[in-house]
C-alpha cells in the first residue's frame, strides 16, 4: 500500500528539476498552497501519520479545511504574539501551540516534523544543531523545503533565505523517499528520520 503512495506521488507531483536554482526571493510553500497541502494529505494518510509538529504554524484556517487524520498537532512559531493568536483562536485538546526555537529546543516525538524553509534561514552551525536535535527525537519522518537544482550550498546570513540541496555536502542526506514539487516553488521533501546522516 506504502509503495503504490509513493508511486501514485512521485507521478503525480514531482516534476522535471530546472537546471537553475530556484531563488532565494520564490514565495515559501504554506497549507495555503492547496495542490502541495493536498499531496502532503496523501502523505499523512499513507504513512499513517497520527502526530504532526508543525513549524511554522501559518494559514491555520487552510490547515483546518484539510481534516487530515490527527490524534495530535502541535503548532510551534518563533513569535510571542502570533503564538497568543493561535492559542486563542485554535487552540484545543488536539491543537497545541508553542513558541520554539529549532536550533536550541528538543522537539517532540512524533511522526511527522513538517519543517517547511525553517532551516533554510539558519546559519551552518544553528542548521547542525537543529539536524542533531531531529534525530535525538524520535520521529519517524522530517519533511522541508528542498532544491534539487541547487548544485552547491552557500553559507546563510541568519534570518536570510538561502535554497538548499540536502542531499549535497555538507549534510550529504540519502534520496528523499518522496520530493513534491511544483513550478517556481521550493519542493517539499520526505526522508525517514532513522535514515538521516
Amino acid at each position: 500500500m506504502i509503495w503504490i503512495l509513493i508511486t501514485c506521488l512521485l507521478f503525480s507531483a514531482c516534476q522535471p528539476k530546472e537546471k537553475k536554482p530556484i531563488s532565494s526571493q520564490v514565495e515559501s510553500v504554506t497549507w495555503s498552497d492547496r495542490g502541495s497541502a493536498e499531496e502532503i494529505k496523501k502523505i499523512v494518510e499513507g504513512f499513517e501519520i497520527q502526530t504532526l509538529f508543525d513549524f511554522s504554524a501559518r494559514d491555520m484556517d487552510e490547515f483546518q479545511q484539510l481534516r487530515l487524520p490527527l490524534k495530535c498537532y502541535i503548532g510551534a512559531t518563533t513569535e510571542g504574539a502570533l503564538l497568543e493568536k493561535l492559542r486563542a483562536g485554535y487552540g484545543s485538546q488536539l491543537q497545541t501551540f508553542l513558541e520554539h526555537d529549532i536550533a536550541a529546543d528538543p522537539l517532540p516525538q512524533v511522526d511527522l516534523l513538517l519543517l517547511w524553509d525553517r532551516l533554510n534561514t539558519l546559519p551552518p552551525s544553528e542548521i547542525g544543531s537543529a539536524l542533531l536535535l531531529i534525530k535525538k527525537s524520535g520521529a519517524r519522518f522530517l519533511m522541508m523545503a528542498q532544491d534539487s537544482s541547487c548544485t552547491k550550498n552557500h553559507k546563510s546570513k541568519h534570518g536570510e533565505l538561502q535554497p538548499i540541496n540536502w542531499q549535497l555536502e555538507p549534510y550529504a542526506f540519502p534520496k528523499p523517499l518522496i520530493e513534491i514539487t511544483k513550478p517556481n516553488q521550493r519542493s517539499l521533501a520526505l526522508w525517514p528520520c532513522d535514515e538521516l546522516p
